[in-house]
């Protein structure tokens, strides 16, 4: 302690205000440092929670605006259908295949026409005749057993039943094409006959159109994930279709109505 003492008495004046300045303010400025630091830190990671949460509001609506154009594309078709007579048990008119095909055809592509982010459409009348938008669609569908799709129609009445996201229920050009897929049975609006089922898709990848090109960083990606913890949408399309637990993505339960 003396030699201590001894060494700041023999300091000069300057070299003692400078030695008191740096014993009690450099912990002052480190600790400034710090918390600049850290203020720093939460600002980034606060802008980065605002932009994920604003591009998963877009997202989410762009979303929304698809699944509601299904929705409109198979009620507008509902009405569209009722206007034709040969679908209705025990009518009176008669056409051949070709021009009953060629009605529903072009009461379909009004719909399509008006719903552009609708991918599929088809049509089964109660005979199990079937009507394609296009050629290969019908073809796609014939190539496999449609029963489970059609058993489970006929359990529900007038609303919509919704597929999960896979290739089997594809009713698109192509087979393995992982598609959103939703039933709608085709009611006569007056009697409540069953006129038939349509059925309208959406492809995965105009769901991941609207994400793919948001990125937090170099191996960040987003996946839609639905409220029961099934992937819809994912850049890896192996997960597509997989069951996650709140659990595996959050690392801890909490309620949560859907994630993105």
């Amino acid at each position: 302690m003396r030699k201590v003492s001894g060494f700041f008495k023999r300091l000069k004046i300057h070299k003692k205000i400078m030695l008191l300045y740096g014993i009690c303010i450099a912990p002052i400025l480190l600790l400034l440092c710090i918390m600049d630091i850290w203020i720093m830190g939460r600002a980034v990671i606060n802008n980065i929670r605002m932009s994920v949460e604003n591009n998963m509001d877009v997202v989410i609506n762009q979303i929304a605006v698809k699944t509601n154009s299904m929705r409109n594309c198979a009620n507008i078709t509902v009405m569209y259908f009722n206007e034709l007579d040969f679908l209705r048990s025990g009518s009176e008119e008669t056409l051949s295949d070709l021009a009953r095909h060629n009605q529903i055809l072009k009461k379909m592509n009004y719909a399509s026409s008006v719903f552009k982010d609708v991918d599929g459409l088809l049509f089964v009348d109660q005979e199990n005749n079937i009507y394609g938008i296009t050629p290969q669609i019908e073809e796609i569908w014939q190539e496999k057993d449609r029963s489970e799709l059609l058993w489970t129609m006929q359990q529900h009445g007038g609303e919509a039943v919704w597929f999960p996201m896979n290739a089997e229920n594809s009713i698109t050009e192509s087979k393995s094409e992982l598609t959103l897929t939703m039933g709608k049975n085709i009611v006569d609006i007056s009697s409540g006959e069953r006129l038939g089922v349509l059925f309208v898709t959406l492809k995965e990848s105009s769901l991941e159109e609207l994400y793919s090109s948001l990125k937090l960083s170099e191996h960040s990606y987003y996946v839609l994930v639905s409220e029961d913890g099934i992937v819809v949408s994912s850049p890896d399309k192996e997960e597509v279709g997989q069951s996650y637990t709140i659990k595996d993505m959050w690392g801890e339960d909490r309620k949560i109505e859907g994630y993105l």
